[in-house]
Parts: structure tokens; C-alpha cells; sequence
């Protein structure tokens, strides 16, 4: 994957993020065309899971310093790749043999660089104070370390029902171990179909 100006977020920590994400993705594809050896592969692609974590983990810092607008739909975005991307480490540790690495690459060339070019260049214009941002996203309460303050973006049509969930969670007793127990559920469905679209994208 070839570095281009035009993938610049004039960020310095997160374009070094972004070129660590290119040269990881290189070496993947140095292994494939090469014959590289299974240890080889697996130790390619745990890079690319640390450093993918590494890197949101940066970029989502920043993004709720300036309380971008648009935080919860970007780190969606983030939680979905580092799934899909686990889930290639499983396959590849399970069955080495049924993963197609030409699919991978295909992927992870066309998703990065889409990302990087759509939805990075969204945030830009908030770090660098040409467009205004919202207050601060927090997410831990120095009054109470066992809560969480968050700041979502959520549906107008939805708010009350955000509401009453925290109610009914923060509520305590059965109600809220109800709730707790279909949320895991739903979860497990999510992660589910996620598990399949790995699937379908990496393996032969």
C-alpha cells in the first residue's frame, strides 16, 4: 500500500498511525506473494490486530478531547473492523488453509484506504478548530469512579428510550438484570453476523 499526501489528516500521531497501518499490511502481503511461513502470517496479522487497536484506541482519544459530533457512528465503524479482524486471527490460528489472503488484502487495502479518505476526513476540520466542537466526551466521573458519563449521538426520535434504559439499568434488582441478560443477546446476535461476514470476506 503506497502512502499518498491526500491521506494526510495533518495529525502527525495519527498519520504515523495511519503509515504503521500501510507497512503492517505490506508485510502481510510480503508474506503472501512470498510463501511466507504460517508462524510468518500468524505474526503479521497479530500486528495488524495490535496496531488496529492501538491506533483507534489514539484516534477516539482525540475524537472525544474536541467532542466530535459524529463519535458514535465513528468508533461503530472501528468496533466492526477490530471484529472482523479478530475474527481473521481465529480463522487463521483454527484453519490456516481455508483463509484466502488475496480476499484479506483485497479488504483491508480497499477498507483503509476508504476509511481514511471518507470518514477521517470528517473529523479534520474538528481538530484543527476550522469547524466548532462540542463539549469535552467523557467517559469516567471523578464523584463516582463506578459510573460513566457518556456522550452518544442518538435518533431525536430515540432519546426517550436511551433514557429509560439507563433507568432501568442504573435502577438495579431483577428489572435490571432482565435488561442486562437481552442486551448480552443481543450481543451474541451481532457478533454473530459479524462472524459471518468475516467469513464470507476472508475465507477460500
Amino acid at each position: 500500500m503506497k502512502w499518498l499526501p491526500e491521506y494526510s489528516c495533518r495529525v502527525k500521531a495519527i498519520d504515523e498511525d495511519h503509515q504503521m497501518l500501510f507497512n503492517v499490511v505490506d508485510q502481510l502481503n510480503t508474506c503472501h506473494l512470498e510463501g511466507g511461513t504460517s508462524y510468518q502470517i500468524k505474526t503479521a496479522i497479530a500486528s495488524l490486530v495490535r496496531y488496529v487497536d492501538e491506533h483507534f484506541e489514539r484516534e477516539e482519544r482525540f475524537l472525544r478531547r474536541v467532542g466530535y459530533p459524529h463519535f458514535a457512528e465513528h468508533k461503530q465503524q472501528h468496533e466492526e473492523m477490530q471484529g472482523l479482524i479478530r475474527r481473521l486471527q481465529e480463522m487463521y490460528e483454527a484453519e490456516p488453509e481455508q483463509v484466502d489472503l488475496s480476499k484479506v488484502l483485497i479488504f483491508l487495502d480497499k477498507w483503509l484506504k476508504s476509511h481514511i479518505l471518507r470518514e477521517d476526513m470528517r473529523y479534520v476540520p474538528y481538530l484543527s478548530g476550522k469547524k466548532p466542537s462540542g463539549s469535552p466526551i467523557e467517559i469516567g466521573s471523578a464523584e463516582n469512579p463506578q459510573r460513566q458519563v457518556l456522550n452518544v449521538a442518538v435518533l431525536s426520535d430515540k432519546v426517550y428510550l436511551v433514557n429509560e434504559f439507563v433507568d432501568l439499568v442504573n435502577g438495579g434488582g431483577d428489572v435490571a438484570l432482565a435488561v442486562e441478560d437481552a442486551v448480552h443477546k443481543l450481543a451474541e446476535r451481532k457478533f454473530s453476523s459479524l462472524w459471518k461476514k468475516a467469513d464470507q470476506l476472508f475465507r477460500k
